[in-house]
């Protein structure tokens, strides 16, 4: 079945391990200058309907978490683990991509996995990517994965995959 293949084809022609790199774009780290970027890698598990993602942020803090890959959240759903600690990632996906991205382009559309991280040092994570799908079968196609992360610290990020 093309679902669970969706979102990792771009990752599987590079070797199943795809760059991952987290923007800061509001909060406390947003008014350094530059602004950090943090590094990191997603590699996708054989069953291709999961990914561990790993990230190294501020004073070298080490995340690790497996990110479940599933059909994007419907109407009347939220995304998620139902244990999140942050309110809704809708309003994180519209401040960075635009108002009414979530409604428009996340929600019930494509391939989406939601993973919460606790670093090394005790910052929380909450990280959700998404891509959209069209086609079926040999003809599905994949938009490029785009993503948005909060932490604890009341930091927003854009998350860019490859």
């Amino acid at each position: 079945m093309a679902f669970g293949l969706v979102m990792v084809v771009l990752l599987a022609l590079s070797g199943c391990t795809a760059k991952t790199t987290l923007y800061v774009v509001d909060g406390p780290l947003a008014a350094q200058k530059p602004a950090p970027v943090y590094p990191g890698t997603m590699t996708v598990h054989a069953s291709l309907h999961a990914a561990t993602v790993s990230i190294v942020m501020d004073g070298g803090e080490k995340f690790r978490g497996n990110l479940v890959l599933s059909r994007a959240p419907q109407v009347g759903t939220r995304a998620g683990d139902g244990g999140s600690r942050f309110a809704s990632m809708e309003d994180a996906w519209d401040q960075i991509y635009g108002k009414g991205y979530y409604v428009a382009h996340v929600l019930g559309d494509g391939q989406f996995g939601h993973l919460q991280m606790t670093g090394s040092n005790g910052t929380v994570v909450e990280f959700e990517l998404h891509s959209a799908v069209s086609g079926t079968g040999d003809q599905t196609v994949m938009s490029q994965p785009l993503g948005v992360a909060k932490d604890s610290k009341g930091n927003l990020y854009k998350v860019v995959v490859g």
